[in-house]
């Protein structure tokens, strides 16, 4: 359960950082955007670096797979908004459902084959305790 929490209250920062941040030059704006702090490959480049991991190619691989798992969670969460959950009452406090509580359950429907996906990779690439 506190693993649980843990990964929804990661996933949620995801969905509330900020867009990306577009370059000043039309120009520019139009070949393609800059790289803001919420950019999947800022966060997955910034996570890595925390390893300290010594071989360049682990280190890009492990990058590549954060990334991935970044992006996916990202366009699952654009793409799943909180109306897709009918309105309704919560059997537990007898109130009706908030935005939060429908975008917590919408949320709770992302395919787990995302989270495995990145923890088998990690657990290939690290095999010590880092990855957990």
């Amino acid at each position: 359960m506190k693993k649980s929490i843990v990964v929804l209250l990661m996933i949620t920062g995801l969905v509330v950082s900020p867009k990306m941040i577009f370059a000043q030059n039309d120009a520019d704006a139009k070949a393609k955007p800059a790289k803001g702090k919420g950019d999947p490959d800022v966060k997955a480049a910034a996570w890595v670096a925390t390893l300290n991991l010594t071989d360049t190619a682990k280190a890009t691989r492990v990058k590549q797979l954060i990334t991935t798992h970044l992006t996916a969670v990202r366009d699952f969460y654009n793409s799943h908004d909180y109306t897709l959950v009918p309105e309704g009452i919560n059997p537990v406090t007898g109130k009706v459902f908030s935005k939060l509580d429908r975008q917590v359950i919408i949320n709770s429907t992302i395919p787990k084959t995302v989270h495995t996906d990145l923890m088998d990779g990690l657990k290939k690439e690290l095999t010590d305790n880092r990855w957990k």
